[in-house]
């Protein structure tokens, strides 16, 4: 295996009655490590972080050496669940290790966890903020997650920018009240008035602040925005919008994920950056890719399916747009439930060349995000997409179909795109 320039003879000395014996260990130190928790693993895992550990010096990360070596090795940490290679994409703000990075971390701890020479301590990080936001929205009531028992809750609210004209969502963060209950939170921009009106008496009729959901908002929207823990800030292509209309009010989706019997209280910020239409030159339409006609059955380890759409119908049927010609994805996420395993979405053009849209190997459902491209990557809508999912049902006794619950599975794309003839 390749080793860094670093890479150390550690001479250790095993005493054995009268007689000492070298035992030489070759492998990589603390100095070659430590960059790479530097720069993937500081900023959830320092105090007041998400992380339920420190690793952010020499001695707080030694005694978790084997958890990290497992970790890194399977993939689980950091959670960044698209590759990141360059096989399929490459994406900003990427968290994926390269194979050099794994074997340099997983070497490390199998050589003993030298030292080397380099200082134990790494720099702590800030937060990033969005420092720029127009509107800072939350629910004017607080929410007190987990009623009746529950260890998971999802809760939309509804939240009022007042807008008196279209805007444009070009930015966005999340500021949970109680980092370790926040799970992630899903946005969503109701499509018209009608659809404005039903979110509201969702809201008016259900007890509390907020109403219950799950998968959607319970009412005709489009998929504006998508936050998870680790994430700070999100920043959509210069000059890209999401629209918000007039009077349209914004739903925030959040799951809760309780850890303990602990009452917790909640009234999350969602801080935002609504552009003038003068600062769009493109408005983004995220839209779904579905593979909704399967049928798992039970027993299998890993039961795969593929369905193949037409580009064009999905973006008309998910995304409420009616449109012929090229565009432009600037990123993409999958959804699955609880027993999926993996999943792939390929773009297959008339002349049969295909251009991978995401690639999703190891699919882990509480760490499910969205994921921007450093490159937009261009089809047409003649295209036909080939959506592929796999699930694990060795612990089921039925077959697993699409659905709403937990119990149920679901193979979806999440897809922002760009239109590249629109206004022509």
């Amino acid at each position: 295996m390749m080793r860094s320039s670093l890479s150390l003879l550690a001479v250790l000395v095993a005493c054995q009655g009268d007689k000492a014996e070298p035992i030489v260990v070759d492998g990589p130190t603390w100095d070659e490590v430590a960059p790479i928790f530097q720069e993937r693993c500081v900023h959830c895992h320092q105090d007041g972080a998400v992380g339920p550990m420190r690793l952010d010096s020499f001695d707080a990360t030694v005694p978790y050496g084997d958890l990290i070596r497992t970790a890194v090795v399977e993939r689980t940490m950091p959670p960044f669940l698209a590759d990141g290679s360059g096989d399929c994409n490459t994406y900003t703000d990427s968290e994926w290790l390269s194979d050099e990075e794994i074997a340099t971390v997983a070497d490390w701890v199998d050589a003993g966890m030298l030292a080397g020479t380099a200082e134990g301590q790494l720099d702590t990080t800030e937060p990033e903020r969005l420092e720029d936001a127009t509107h800072s929205l939350y629910s004017p009531e607080a929410y007190t997650p987990g009623g009746g028992g529950l260890t998971d809750d999802w809760r939309c609210f509804v939240l009022e920018p007042d807008l008196e004209e279209d805007r444009f969502l070009t930015a966005w963060e999340v500021v949970p009240d109680n980092v370790e209950i926040a799970h992630h939170a899903t946005i969503f921009v109701p499509v018209d008035t009608q659809a404005a009106e039903q979110v509201r008496a969702l809201d008016e009729d259900d007890e509390g602040p907020g109403y219950t959901c799950f998968g959607d908002a319970r009412a005709q929207a489009t998929l504006g925005a998508i936050w998870s823990p680790g994430r700070d800030v999100y920043r959509l292509p210069d000059g890209v919008g999401i629209r918000v209309g007039a009077g349209i009010p914004m739903v925030m989706q959040m799951h809760f994920s309780l850890p303990d019997d602990e009452v917790y209280v909640d009234q999350s910020r969602f801080n935002v950056v609504l552009a003038e239409e003068s600062d769009i030159d493109k408005e983004l339409h995220p839209f779904v890719l579905m593979n909704d006609q399967f049928e798992a059955p039970p027993g299998e380890e890993n039961y795969e399916h593929t369905l193949e759409v037409n580009l064009g119908d999905q973006l008309k049927m998910f995304g409420n747009v009616d449109y012929e010609g090229e565009i432009e994805l600037v990123g993409a996420g999958t959804h699955m439930h609880l027993i999926g395993t993996s999943s792939n979405a390929t773009a297959v053009s008339p002349d049969g060349e295909e251009t991978c849209i995401i690639d999703v190997p190891r699919w882990d459902y509480f760490w499910h995000n969205i994921y921007f491209y450093e490159e937009p990557v261009r089809l047409h809508t003649d295209d036909t997409i080939r959506a592929t999912c796999s699930w694990n049902t060795t612990g089921m006794s039925e077959t697993t179909i699409w659905g709403d619950d937990l119990t149920d599975e679901m193979c979806a794309f999440l897809i922002p795109a760009v239109l590249v003839d629109e206004g022509k």
